[in-house]
């Protein structure tokens, strides 16, 4: 499927050139194969492990500056996955918290509304400096290893997850330390 997708893709479409035709029929590792019937555990964490190693992989050098931009934006929709399954799960653990230790008031918001609408915007726009750092850098020091960009990448997600991370830490650790009898 991935030599048909690649043959087929190759070819540029109207207003396209052949080489950005190229550049956007890379194959990435979440095309499913439409002959598979049947999804296993085994099957699906593959398929999680190839996406992880894809995301992080070194483009080879030389790098325009459209290549590195590119490579980022052709991993922003995983990284949003990520992080998106990611930020509910914390988002979960963080309701749990606050709403059963009883510091919540009757009427009071645990979030901000807004907060829930401009964090994705918040998220991407971090991972848009990704690539406005990557550019510069690649121009001042041109001899950069071309593992510079997945060095970011994993900083940046290391970063998310810290943030994302801090108040279902906070308000689950109060509630499991109440839950204890630690705390009141």
């Amino acid at each position: 499927m991935m030599q048909v997708d690649n043959i087929v893709s190759n070819y540029p479409t109207q207003g396209q050139s052949r080489r950005s035709a190229r550049l956007w029929s890379a194959p990435v590792p979440w095309r499913f194969d439409t002959r598979r019937t049947g999804t296993t555990v085994a099957g699906v964490r593959t398929k999680i492990h190839k996406t992880i190693a894809w995301m992080f992989a070194p483009q080879s050098a030389p790098r325009s500056r459209w290549q590195i931009i590119l490579w980022w934006e052709r991993r922003r929709i995983p990284y949003n996955l990520f992080i998106g399954f990611y930020g509910i799960c914390c988002l979960a653990v963080f309701f749990w918290g606050i709403t059963t230790s009883g510091r919540l008031e009757d009427g009071e918001d645990a979030v901000e509304p807004i907060a829930l609408f401009l964090a994705p915007f918040g998220v991407n726009v971090c991972y848009t400096l990704g690539w406005l750092v990557e550019i510069p850098a690649r121009k001042l020091f041109p001899s950069l290893s071309p593992r510079f960009g997945p060095f970011l990448m994993r900083m940046g997600i290391g970063f998310s997850f810290f943030v994302i991370s801090l108040p279902a830490v906070l308000w689950g650790g109060f509630r499991l330390l109440q839950w204890a009898h630690i705390l009141r």
